[in-house]
């Protein structure tokens, strides 16, 4: 039973990442809803199949009780990975396959745990065994259930990571001394630690920070326009196509997966920035090397114009 789950998982990880982008409605799918939502029961159902292992101990069980429950169990593994790929087969986002991906291999291959300590005897486990496949279970329940709410979720994930960055510099910006003093010390450090920690900007880095700092707000708001022009240009595509009157430039859009590979280009642009977010961070800790520093600002700048580039297509001002 325990090599069955592990083949399961080993399955899901020889199939690439799911990217059908194309056909991937924004809103207004029912296919999808009904899909994921009884997915999400099949995942409870379970949870709780696996909880009866910590309400009794499985060493008081006979045999055929323990095989019965054993049995229940697997069952309800493999109906969650027969949703899983009916699932796999519908048009999705990347950021919601790769969630939903994630959140089934981590369920299935805690399930796996919990059989696997019982199986060898080793019931103190059980308990924190359950616990994990309960963890496993909220998580799926937490998953998106339309493209909308995965695309917004995975870029507002890329917009925490550029504001969490902003505020470590400025913290390190506001923390410099300004009566000419060295910053206070930490008498009980380790004299053999002593050359690892944090300097302090000098007054002549000062502009080159607050300049970068400016450059990381400009990208979370973009990241955060983006959300916003996506959500507009993508419902009043389809709802124009839904009225199926207007059959000119909505349609056509539509019918070519052009709107969805649209907004999937954008999504890897916020990330790509995201990243290139954190590597301009790498660069900002003191001494400042600013030949390094200067070509990462530029490398955040490069992806900026990339996406002002991609927002201002015809289709997207049109319906904007």
């Amino acid at each position: 039973m325990v090599e069955v789950l592990r083949c399961l998982v080993q399955t899901m990880d020889s199939k690439s990442t799911h990217t059908r982008t194309r056909g991937a409605k924004w809103r207004n799918d029912s296919e999808l809803d009904n899909a994921i939502r009884v997915f999400k029961n099949e995942s409870d159902v379970l949870s709780n199949s696996c909880t009866k292992l910590a309400l009794i101990n499985p060493a008081d069980m006979p045999a055929d009780g323990l095989k019965s429950l054993f049995d229940e169990i697997f069952n309800g593994a493999q109906r969650v990975y027969n949703c899983y790929r009916l699932l796999s087969e519908l048009p999705l986002s990347s950021p919601f396959a790769e969630s939903l991906h994630k959140s089934v291999r981590n369920e299935l291959t805690e399930v796996q745990g919990l059989i696997h300590s019982v199986g060898t005897g080793q019931f103190e486990a059980c308990k924190s065994a359950v616990g994990l496949v309960w963890d496993a279970n909220k998580a799926i329940q937490k998953l998106p259930n339309t493209n909308k709410a995965a695309y917004k979720r995975s870029i507002m994930e890329a917009m925490m990571v550029v504001q969490d960055t902003n505020r470590e510099f400025r913290q390190a910006l506001s923390a410099m001394p300004t009566d000419g003093k060295p910053a206070a010390t930490d008498d009980f450090v380790d004299d053999e630690f002593s050359d690892m920690e944090d300097e302090d900007y000098t007054p002549e880095d000062v502009p080159y920070v607050e300049a970068c700092l400016s450059l990381m707000v400009c990208c979370f708001n973009i990241m955060r326009q983006i959300i916003e022009i996506a959500t507009v240009v993508s419902e009043k595509i389809e709802s124009a196509n839904l009225e199926t009157k207007n059959e000119s430039v909505a349609s056509s859009h539509l019918a070519d997966g052009v709107i969805e590979q649209w907004v999937a280009d954008l999504h890897i642009l916020c990330h790509e920035l995201k990243k290139s977010v954190v590597d301009l961070g790498v660069e900002m800790y003191a001494p400042l090397e600013l030949e390094g520093l200067a070509s990462q600002f530029n490398a955040v700048n490069a992806i900026i114009q990339q996406i002002i580039s991609k927002i201002d297509t015809d289709f997207a001002m049109e319906h904007a």
